[in-house]
């Protein structure tokens, strides 16, 4: 179940970036899509951290 989320969790990642270089870098990448990613990752990282303090076995 943990590893289904984690990869549900990176797809839609991915499709938030695809769709951003899709309409073109220069008008999407921006100040504010470069936060919303840092957000994202962050906010992934951390749920992936807590995740793996409950699951010690998990690599």
């Amino acid at each position: 179940m943990l590893e289904r989320w984690n990869v549900g969790t990176l797809e839609r990642g991915n499709v938030e970036m695809w769709k951003c270089f899709n309409v073109g870098m220069l008008e999407c990448w921006n100040i504010w899509s470069v936060n919303y990613w840092c957000w994202w990752m962050g906010s992934y990282k951390q749920k992936w951290d807590t995740a793996s303090l409950q699951h010690p076995n998990l690599e």
